[in-house]
């Protein structure tokens, strides 16, 4: 559509014209502009703005639109943008009776509303995903709650933890996650139509009623934000940085445990490639890829939802929604991966001990018994720095050497101390509410299962 054509002789630039067209990604925004000018139709109709039979004429023909660009039989093509698109395919099939359907509704609003049903679908859609994604670490880590692995500090082995420990700390990641993309999804939620360019519009329409029609939570408060505001977008973008950030981490944990210096792991020959280096080993090549575009997205969002606009509305504006589209498609498919890559893992449970028992990782945990038993802490690190010194030197472990060895160290050392010096005891030890110990992850996992419930309501 041409506005102000009477005012100027000079058309735009077809060059220009291509370059500020944003058709190529908001043409996937068909169908909620659709739903929502079916909804803005009812209301039109309702409040005798227009007639029943032209409300029923444009509707149908909307419906047909839908149905023909969803079945593939219309192509939207060649057009600045989506509105444009829509509104001269629909003058091409009624006629005149089209124009009424952009009575008290501007491009702003209308493009505004678009932004937000896309995005609260989209937060909806994304965290399917992220449930299916915690399911899988849930069902994965059922099967290793016993299994001694070394947590990792500073990129050193250090205390005993449990492998199913390590991966639940990723579905509470991954559930933070699940309750920010529904928080951006309520904020989407607020219908905007009816605010004009800004200043509202000269028509006596019902707000409340379009947003009941198309589920909206509530109405927008100010005509200017509600064409200006894009928080929701930066909130979603933050949310799936968030959340590309998680899997980048969870695919660079994995791909370390798929290594020869770190072999806690291994995947099928399904989703492995052939090192080109080393003729004896294969390489993650799923799990680099993965990580490889979840920090694009990480990137990509962060960049956008720093830059995106909100003081006023031009058509540049229209863009806005782009990057989203961007991350989601990014997101989705990581997420997807992800999951089915889990299925995929051979966890080795001996290579897991033996780390956990090599070194001193146990060494900590006696620090904690000599200050238990009253001793200062500061002489406590010294004590326990002189027995690793000792086992060092003698080829030993904490949990080998003798309790007369422990006592020349100190008299408040006795026989239990073996067991605190033994990788599996203090594992099994740690049973308070959120640590590793085999009691307190089952204990967790039922705890994701409630609040999985919780977020996700049976309907």
């Amino acid at each position: 559509m041409k506005y102000w054509q009477g005012k100027f002789n000079e058309g735009l630039d077809r060059t220009a014209e291509q370059f500020i067209s944003t058709f190529a990604f908001d043409k996937r925004l068909y169908k909620h502009d659709i739903m929502g000018s079916i909804a803005h139709c009812t209301m039109l109709g309702e409040q005798n703005i227009i007639s029943e039979e032209e409300t029923k004429v444009i509707q149908q023909a909307l419906t047909q639109i839908f149905y023909d660009i969803t079945t593939g039989k219309l192509v939207p093509e060649g057009a600045v943008d989506i509105y444009d698109f829509l509104d001269s395919e629909l003058g091409a099939r009624i006629g005149n009776i089209a124009d009424k359907l952009n009575i008290a509704r501007s491009k702003y609003d209308r493009a505004a509303l678009d932004r937000r049903m896309y995005v609260s679908q989209l937060c909806g859609d994304i965290n399917e995903s992220l449930k299916k994604l915690i399911e899988k670490i849930r069902e994965t880590s059922n099967n290793y709650t016993a299994v001694i692995m070394p947590s990792q500090a500073n990129f050193v082995k250090a205390s005993p933890t449990t492998l199913a420990h390590t991966l639940m700390a990723y579905a509470e990641r991954f559930m933070r996650d699940i309750v920010r993309m529904k928080e951006t999804a309520k904020t989407a939620a607020v219908m905007p139509l009816y605010s004009g360019y800004g200043t509202g519009v000269a028509y006596k329409v019902d707000r409340r009623r379009v947003a009941q029609l198309l589920k909206f939570s509530s109405v927008t408060q100010n005509s200017l934000d509600a064409v200006t505001d894009n928080d929701f977008i930066c909130e979603f973008l933050s949310s799936a940085a968030l959340i590309s950030k998680h899997v980048s981490s969870l695919c660079t944990l994995l791909t370390d445990w798929c290594t020869k210096e770190v072999p806690f792991a291994r995947l099928d020959k399904s989703v492995n490639t052939d090192s080109k280096i080393v003729p004896s080993s294969v390489e993650p090549s799923v799990l680099e890829t993965l990580k490889i575009k979840a920090d694009k997205c990480t990137s990509l969002c962060l960049t956008s939802a720093a830059y995106c606009p909100g003081a006023y509305y031009t058509e540049a504006d229209y863009a806005v929604i782009e990057p989203v589209f961007e991350a989601e498609s990014l997101i989705k498919n990581c997420l997807e991966i992800l999951t089915a890559v889990l299925s995929s893992f051979f966890f080795d449970e001996q290579a897991m001990l033996k780390a956990a028992t090599a070194g001193f990782t146990t060494a900590l945990d006696c620090v904690e018994y000599l200050v238990k038993k009253g001793e200062n802490r500061d002489a406590a690190y010294e004590i326990v720095g002189k027995l690793c010194q000792y086992c060092a030197e003698n080829n030993k472990r904490l949990d080998t050497i003798t309790v007369d060895v422990y006592k020349t160290y100190s008299p408040l050392f006795e026989k239990d101390v073996i067991y605190v010096a033994r990788a599996k005891s203090v594992a099994r030890l740690r049973k308070n509410e959120g640590e590793p110990g085999e009691v307190a992850v089952r204990a967790e996992m039922r705890s994701i299962d409630r609040r999985l419930n919780k977020l996700f309501p049976e309907e």
